[in-house]
Parts: structure tokens; sequence; C-alpha cells
């Protein structure tokens, strides 16, 4: 049996997580509300990224009332308030806004999808 050279399973990788991206973002784009089932291993769990990297303003439940949250003035995801969108979320990750730093260099794309995809459960 042969298998994929490190470089090789890498190029896989990228390839698999940017056509989920894609689909995604291809899903989420209409206005009705979307599941959308990732396969296993292909990019962490938007509740982990949440919890590392969101929680401490955003808070365990998406209500922002946290200290930190509160000091800063972090949106509340179960707000009437706040309605999820793909792209300004995903914007907003990835550039920062306010006091909330950018998460670029910390998060790839996916990762970032993935806790899009996460915050849109507070709604519910």
């Amino acid at each position: 049996m042969r298998f994929l050279s490190f470089t090789k399973l890498k190029i896989v990788t990228v390839v698999v997580s940017a056509l989920g991206i894609v689909t995604f973002v291809a899903l989420c784009s209409s206005n009705n509300p979307v599941t959308v089932k990732v396969a296993a291993g292909s990019f962490r769990g938007g509740a982990e990224i949440y919890a590392q990297s969101c929680a401490r303003c955003h808070g365990a439940d998406g209500r922002a009332r946290t200290a930190k949250g509160k000091q800063v003035g972090a949106s509340d995801f179960t707000s009437s308030e706040w309605e999820p969108d793909v792209e300004r979320d995903t914007r907003i990750v990835t550039k920062g806004k306010g006091s909330m730093p950018s998460f670029k260099r910390k998060l790839t794309p996916a990762d970032i999808a993935a806790v899009i995809a996460y915050i849109r459960r507070f709604k519910s």
C-alpha cells in the first residue's frame, strides 16, 4: 500500500477545506437557516474555536455578559439586534472591529467558517 507524501496530503487537505468553505458560503448565502454537516477532521470544530477565542468576551452562552464582554461592548449573539450574516461576520472575525482583535493570523479560513457556523446556533 502506498501512502501520500506529507506535502501531497497537505495539498489535499487545503483543497478539501477550500471546497468545504465554498459550499458553506453558498449554502449560507440564502436567507433560509441551514444546517451544515462537516466531515470529521476537516477542521477544528466551531465550538472548540469559540471556547478558546470568543467566549472570554461573548460568553459561553453568546450573551456577552462576561466582565470583558461588558467592558468592550461585545455583541450579544442572542439579541434581536444581532442577525447572522456570513459575509459580515467573516469580515469582522478576520479583520476585527472596535475592541475585537483580528483573528486573521490566529485562525485559518476553515476555522473562521466553523466558528461563524457555530455562533448561528445562539439565535435558536
